[in-house]
């Protein structure tokens, strides 16, 4: 049945990503392909700090919408266009990202302040049209309001009093649900497919990793360092992705937005952790990209060192992610991930004579912890065709 208006989509049956939403994924992912080509210039503290802000601002923006669309989406043609005019907004910021000048950061300003206003909109014409629930909208209207004053402001302050005002928008913004699960003792019981979008966000920024190790083999003649750059980047990947997919299961890991049993902190750090699980991705990939191009043996260890540390971070990450999650980890796997994080950071130390040689051993690392999960996943199998 058609709908013409936002409805609270409240235990709605299943559910799963439209092709729209789909393709909206796949544009913000673009404006974070572009905001990489920055970082893949120059690599230092204050280029990565800098990509972190701005990854941040760029992903709770697709996380508004995103969140928009599980609760409310009236799925029609009004709709529709809310989410390309949010798509046409994003493709701006692909483009204003990507020219890296003193301009940038006003005109990223004024376009992520004029997209905040219309998810503002969204969500005060879903106050005025539904019966119930009414405080939900009402919640995220106003946090939108305030994060777009202190983006707006922004405009007229220098770095880094800019940033700061830029960390608050987005904290007043996070802070949102929280503050509608603390006001309300009921919180609307939906059959979310976020756990999906979450996953197919990851499988895109994985592609957009596998496409960065092409770019970089391309042009560079194929010897034994380069040969093995590539193949332990692509292993590393791989197994990102195996470690992200191998224990979702998508209709346990739903149950952690509807399930009224389940502590609501479950909920805020399986969803926010993606932030972790998505940047040292992104920082992974980028790494490789750079060592691939690189020219002096001290940049190629540096960078070395860069992917250990991020690999370390993209461990713990999972690792919080999945152990709140329904489908919770074991103890034993939790210790082992949180291992092989310690010892990714301790190869920083180790004084490799090739950046080949760190990265085989972090891909390594990464092949043991599946072989591991693995294991421990069959013995779990065994048991319970046992009993």
């Amino acid at each position: 049945m058609s709908r013409n208006i936002p409805i609270l989509k409240e235990d709605s049956g299943h559910r799963q990503a439209t092709w729209l939403e789909l393709f909206f994924d796949l544009v913000f992912v673009v404006s974070i392909a572009s905001l990489s080509k920055n970082l893949e210039h120059h690599i230092a503290l204050n280029t990565i700090f800098e990509f972190s802000i701005l990854l941040l601002a760029i992903w709770w923006l697709w996380m508004e919408f995103s969140y928009y669309a599980d609760l409310f989406d009236s799925e029609d043609l009004s709709h529709e266009l809310f989410m390309v005019l949010d798509m046409v907004g994003t493709i701006v910021i692909a483009v204003v990202v990507r020219e890296n000048d003193a301009f940038m950061y006003d005109e990223f300003t004024i376009v992520y302040t004029v997209l905040t206003l219309l998810l503002m909109v969204m969500h005060l014409i879903a106050y005025f049209v539904i019966d119930t629930w009414r405080n939900v909208p009402k919640t995220f209207s106003i946090g939108l309001f305030i994060s777009a004053i202190l983006w707006f402001i922004s405009l007229f302050v220098d770095s880094p009093y800019k940033f700061v005002l830029w960390i608050l928008g987005i904290v007043v913004q996070m802070s949102a649900t929280p503050v509608i699960y603390l006001i309300q003792k009921k919180y609307p019981k939906q059959n979310s497919h976020m756990p999906e979008r979450f996953g197919l966000f990851m499988i895109i920024i994985l592609g957009e990793g596998l496409a960065s190790i092409i770019t970089g083999l391309d042009d560079l003649e194929w010897s034994l360092s380069s040969i093995c750059t590539g193949l332990t980047g692509f292993a590393l990947i791989l197994a990102m992705y195996k470690l992200y997919f191998y224990r979702v299961k998508m209709n346990e890991v739903t149950e952690t937005f509807r399930d009224e049993s389940s502590s609501t902190y479950r909920t805020f750090i399986y969803g926010y952790s993606h932030y972790f699980i998505y940047g040292s991705a992104i920082f992974i990939s980028i790494g490789l990209l750079l060592i691939l191009r690189a020219d002096t043996h001290y940049y190629k260890l540096f960078l070395s060192h860069f992917i250990h540390m991020t690999s370390a971070v993209f461990l713990i990450a999972i690792t919080i992610s999945q152990y709140f999650s329904l489908n919770s980890l074991s103890k034993a796997l939790v210790y082992v991930r949180l291992f092989a994080a310690m010892l990714s950071i301790v190869f920083i130390a180790v004084p490799f004579k090739s950046e080949a040689v760190g990265l085989v051993l972090q891909t390594i690392l990464f092949l043991i912890i599946l072989a591991g999960e693995f294991y421990l996943n069959f013995r779990e199998n065994v048991t319970l065709k046992r009993r």
